[in-house]
């Protein structure tokens, strides 16, 4: 299976180059423009520190779409650039005058196009253009919309050019008039052959390596789409004195606060946070009491089932209809759960916890008598229980999860539970669906679960129950079978039972999700966290994870016979599948023993662990040795690390230094320039100081970027052994498999350490070195090398426990050595492994592997 959706990601990275993308839009980059200041612009540059060098026929292509909802769109959105300085800008002209806003600005010149192109077609989706210029004519043909305009240049372009998108600071064309946009898939045809693809695929990271030729691209304030599908983003963290409870206005895409003085309104869609206090005086907030917003007239419901009644709030008037009453016992239901029925304007109310015991009643509360009564109904066994989740349907609601015991008491078998039911409020019946699989750390619930009956999905909030810093995690799961998927990354959490809440919404015209979390701490204070997440949420991995970018990048020269066989391609996979699991290539032949072409040639000992002082660990965790053989790891202030981690990585990797405006984006990023500068200053100092007890190593700010100037025979560093490995695969031979096995043995690049920018080291690191492994293992002859083979194998397994070609190999060499039975635990293993990464069965047997 896994196999199959390479073959199909690479084709449609490729599709996305040539027409419009039927993929939701869920990755990307939103390029902030005239909505924020200056500094905080997003500039893309395909060529950072040199330019492209096309020749005399070539073509740009990319898939631009408008940020719905904002005041100034007028700006830059691509400037072609030649070495002449003459230049070619696609810009929004936002003049109310004209009625076709997208230009062409040729040096002084500008031009409107004979055709209209539908704004929709921009700002509700992705709009494919393409500029297509022909040295032969000088002509430039631009296409976008459905619609071709060719225009004669005054001059032709020069081979090489600078491409920029949104802001730029080139020469006498730069620029921070952007609009608010968004944009994919950069591709870049020369001779009608595609050169580069930049999907902005990405979820972290500035710097952005194109699938085809590895050329790196360099992007100043990114705004990732696919982040904001994959990591929750922090709406609002602020406190309010005593309890509270939480609702979420649908119509009007509102979080509600409510305290005993004052409504707190946060409104998702304008991202601005506000409060009222109350005309009808101090309002009793009840200790487990919950609220809701009725979305026919926009009013709020506060529900305390202990004294059967519910206060109703007007926002218009600002005013509750009644107050609660106290001292009041602590209730008997707490983190029980709720839905409203239009039709019969009433609360059903199930479960809850209070007084040891666990709640399996179902309660109506009719809204025009304000009379509860006890629902006798029918069906499979609700078991008693609390902090589970519910979601409403149009007849009833689906419940899943929570904590409890079957006869109710706390003190008999108290567990967790799995099972998902629907409550059918016609037939007064529950009805059991089914139990989920065992998990390895045990879960409850968010109150609320979103209902998606169309997809036959729910989404919902879980978090251990026994941890009181706790993590909330969004998950995805089947309305029909026990399946369950991690979506997005994981938000703090402090659950400490009945003081703590969370809940979960869904704001359909925004298309994300919306989390709540309240803590009361022992001074009578609320902690109050709402969050969100773009829809579709994404699993949250690295994008550039191990295999796929690799696959897609090795896979562009057989490109033109998958998009001629795109039809085929799953009428291919179906009879892969039952014909039997396809092996790895194997050239029959021994590697050649060549030397690395470079001047550097790594010497690492066998255990990877050089015998003398001056030394840099980057793999496993960060450590630093001096001249004098002493470990000044500790003597890193965080900061400090951060900065001598930030100037190491961006000279080594991409050999250029990185500028104080930069570094100040990175480190500093909330702080005023003069600041900035200040604390520049210092840790530079300090970093200096450390330094120089490396001996021959310093830093230089001579042209204007800080650089590392670095003797790298008295200095080991095992990231700079490890690049002229990996960057020389035509002279990759057993010794120096041999070494970066010993280099990575560490664990990947800065384990330890957690830094946004550090990301996409990280997974481009892991990505060349499973590559690299790849690649000299499919030169091994298997008959007559396996141990080889099996060696080689448990390397990539050290980066990539999943990887199907090394266990197929594995599991083929050892069975070659009549060594059947670790052949077969070998195997086992990987589908261990496989079911927990994946949450699905391995599609193949071993005998199949042998095959």
């Amino acid at each position: 299976m896994r196999t199959f959706l390479k073959y199909l990601g690479a084709l449609a990275a490729i599709l996305c180059c040539f027409g419009r993308s039927a993929y939701p839009q869920s990755y990307g980059l939103q390029v902030a423009g005239s909505e924020v200041v200056q500094d905080e612009r997003t500039g893309i540059d395909l060529s950072p520190g040199g330019s492209l060098c096309l020749g005399q026929d070539f073509e740009l292509s990319f898939d631009l779409g408008f940020v719905p909802d904002q005041v100034d769109y007028f700006g830059y959105i691509v400037r072609i650039i030649d070495s002449r300085k003459q230049n070619i800008d696609l810009i929004y002209d936002k003049d109310a005058s004209i009625k076709r806003h997208l230009r062409l600005v040729m040096g002084e010149v500008s031009v409107s196009f004979p055709y209209n192109i539908d704004k929709s077609d921009y700002f509700n989706g992705w709009l494919k253009i393409s500029f297509r210029y022909s040295g032969k004519n000088n002509l430039l043909t631009f296409t976008a919309g459905g619609g071709k305009y060719t225009i004669k240049l005054g001059q032709p372009l020069d081979d090489c050019v600078n491409i920029f998108f949104g802001a730029n600071t080139f020469a006498d064309f730069q620029t921070t008039d952007v609009p608010p946009m968004r944009l994919r898939d950069i591709g870049i045809r020369k001779n009608n052959k595609l050169k580069y693809h930049w999907p902005l695929d990405d979820a972290t990271g500035t710097g952005i390596k194109d699938l085809v030729s590895g050329s790196m691209a360099m992007i100043s304030n990114p705004q990732w789409i696919r982040q904001k599908h994959t990591k929750w983003k922090m709406l609002a963290d602020f406190t309010v004195r005593g309890p509270v409870s939480v609702a979420f206005d649908e119509g009007n895409d509102r979080v509600y606060i409510v305290g005993t003085d004052s409504m707190y309104r946060y409104s998702v869609r304008h991202d601005s946070l506000s409060g009222v206090s109350y005309r009808s005086g101090h309002q009793n907030v009840l200790l487990g009491s919950q609220s809701y917003v009725n979305a026919r007239n926009g009013k709020l419901y506060t529900i305390y089932i202990d004294q059967d009644m519910v206060s109703v709030y007007d926002p218009a008037e600002r005013r509750w209809s009644r107050n609660f009453s106290l001292p009041d016992p602590l209730t008997n239901y707490w983190h029980y759960n709720k839905f409203y029925s239009p039709g019969e304007d009433a609360f059903y109310l199930f479960g809850g916890y209070g007084h040891f015991m666990y709640k399996n009643t179902l309660q109506r509360l009719d809204m025009a008598t304000g009379k509860k009564s006890m629902v006798k109904y029918s069906g499979d066994f609700f078991t008693p229980r609390y902090l589970a989740g519910l979601g409403t349907t149009e007849n009833g609601a689906y419940i899943i999860g929570g904590y409890g015991s079957n006869k109710g008491k706390q003190i008999l078998k108290s567990r967790n539970l799995y099972d998902l039911l629907y409550y059918d409020r016609k037939l007064n019946r529950f009805k059991r669906i089914y139990e989920l699989k065992p998990v390895p750390e045990d879960f409850v619930f968010g109150n609320s679960i979103v209902i998606d009956e169309k997809e036959g999905v729910y989404y919902g909030l879980v978090f251990p129950k026994h941890k009181f810093k706790s993590t909330l995690q969004l998950v995805k799961g089947s309305l029909s079978k026990p399946v369950l998927e991690r979506l997005g990354d994981e938000i703090p959490f402090q659950f400490q039972d009945i003081r703590s809440y969370a809940d979960l919404f869904y704001s359909k015209q925004l298309n994300r999700f919306v989390a709540a979390s309240l803590y009361l701490d022992d001074n009578d204070v609320t902690h109050v966290g709402i969050f969100s997440l773009s829809s579709p949420a994404l699993a949250g991995v690295p994008v550039r994870g191990a295999a796929v970018s690799q696959v897609r990048r090795f896979l562009y020269p057989a490109i033109t016979v998958l998009v001629l066989l795109a039809a085929g391609l799953f009428f291919y996979y179906t009879r892969r599948k039952k014909s039997g699991l396809q092996p790895p290539r194997l050239n029959h032949k021994q590697p050649a023993d060549t030397q690395i072409s470079n001047d550097h040639t790594p010497v690492i000992p066998e255990n990877g662990q050089p015998h003398h002082a001056n030394i840099v660990y980057l793999f496993g965790d960060f450590q630093i040795v001096d001249k004098d053989g002493t470990d000044i790891t500790r003597q890193f202030t965080p900061l400090v690390k951060e900065l001598f981690l930030i100037l190491l990585l961006y000279n080594l990797r991409w050999e250029r230094g990185i500028s104080s405006e930069k570094l100040k984006e990175m480190l500093w990023p909330d702080k005023s320039a003069e600041s900035a500068s200040n604390n520049r200053s210092v840790n530079i100092a300090k970093l200096k100081a450390l330094l120089d007890r490396m001996g021959n190593c310093h830093m230089s700010n001579d042209t204007g970027t800080w650089r590392m100037l670095i003797d790298h025979s008295s200095i080991y560093i095992d990231y700079y052994d490890y690049l002229a490995i990996v960057r020389d695969k035509k002279g990759i031979n057993e010794e120096k498999i041999a070494k970066l096995a010993a280099i990575g043995q560490r664990g990947n690049i800065l384990a330890n350490l957690n830094y946004e920018w550090l990301d996409t080291f990280k997974s481009e690191t892991a990505n060349e070195v499973t590559d690299t492994f790849i690649h000299f293992i499919n030169t091994i002859n298997l008959q007559e090398h396996p141990e080889l083979i099996i060696q080689v194998a448990s390397y990539i397994f050290n980066f990539d426990p999943v990887n199907e070609d090394a266990m197929i190999l594995k599991c083929r060499a050892l069975v070659h050595l009549g060594k059947h039975s670790l052949a077969k635990a070998t195997f086992e293993n990987f589908r261990q492994e496989y079911r927990a990464i994946y949450n699905e069965e391995f599609n193949y047997d071993f005998k199949s592997v042998l095959r």
